[in-house]
């Protein structure tokens, strides 16, 4: 099953946020300020 990502926008201009149809973390979420921060995780750094 492939991965669906779809993107909201937030009251800050500067952040957008992206959800997936499948579960990627056990809980909660993940904020990545940088390409750095998602390196880890390959869902987030190929967005």
């Amino acid at each position: 099953m492939s991965i669906q990502v779809t993107i909201d926008t937030t009251p800050n201009e500067h952040a957008l946020k992206f959800n997936v149809n499948k579960k990627i973390l056990d809980s909660g979420y993940k904020t990545f300020n940088s390409l750095e921060d998602a390196k880890d995780f390959p869902v987030a750094a190929k967005i």
